[in-house]
């Protein structure tokens, strides 16, 4: 059983952020090279880019919290038994934000 800090789920996070962005630029070049049309590319683009953009504010909001605690000379919170888990992109999106405009 792994031990999770608010420090390993930045870390978690950081990785994730980092893998949604490489997934996007890979959605890019297939488009470019014609391996993937345009209809297709739209939505999984708009998925990939607000998954990445929902980690990167989680990301940033974890370390002002950090940040925070330790100027305070808080300690950070003991670790909790079970891991932060993947959800799929339509569970993390605003409601009609992943079928794009009408």
């Amino acid at each position: 059983m792994h031990r999770w800090s608010p420090h390993c789920a930045l870390g978690w996070l950081q990785a994730e952020l980092e893998e949604a962005e490489q997934e996007a630029e890979e959605q890019m070049e297939q488009l470019l090279l014609g391996e993937q049309s345009l209809e297709a590319f739209l939505p999984a683009f708009q998925r990939g880019r607000a998954l990445a953009h929902l980690r990167r504010t989680q990301a940033e909001k974890l370390q002002e919290l950090l940040r925070r605690r330790e100027r305070s000379g808080q300690p950070a919170p003991t670790a909790a038994a079970d891991p932060p888990k993947s959800f799929p992109a339509a569970a993390v999106l605003p409601t009609g934000a992943a079928r794009g405009p009408p």
